[in-house]
């Protein structure tokens, strides 16, 4: 049994897979700016922290997955819009990242899901890890 911190928990693939490793018996930490949805989304019995300070240093975490940023399909992709949702990934990757380096015992692996679109719209051609990435918006700045 091991203990998951997850950004971004709430929402689509994040949920989804607080269930599952609810239902394998893991621990779960969710961290989410709306505390009062985690439970619903995620599960009951999952921990819904607002920032890494909530982690106390004694308290292992196992394995971290980071899928927070902005959501990308509830609103037109302005310049604007497109700042914020890189910045969004790039700034909690740093966060994340700089809480993680000076933890005493550091979780075993680290899990971040910001760069959806390294693929592209390759219609029903088959992908794998090998594939080339396809140059389009969501490649270049969501990386």
């Amino acid at each position: 049994m091991k203990h998951y911190l997850i950004t971004g928990g709430t929402g689509l693939i994040g949920s989804a897979l607080c269930q599952l490793l609810l239902a394998e018996g893991h621990h779960i930490t969710v961290m989410s700016r709306k505390l009062k949805t985690v439970e619903d989304k995620c599960g009951v019995g999952v921990k819904a922290i607002q920032s890494f300070a909530d982690i106390a240093p004694n308290n292992t975490i196992d394995v971290v997955i980071n899928l927070a940023g902005e959501p990308i399909a509830n609103a037109r992709w302005s310049d604007k819009r497109k700042t914020l949702l890189a910045s969004s990934r790039i700034e909690l990757t740093r966060a994340l990242v700089d809480w993680m380096a000076p933890r005493k015992q550091k979780p075993e692996c680290l899990i971040s899901g910001s760069a959806v679109g390294w693929y592209g719209d390759s219609g029903d051609e088959i992908l794998t890890e090998d594939a080339d990435y396809h140059d389009e918006y969501t490649h270049l700045t969501l990386i």
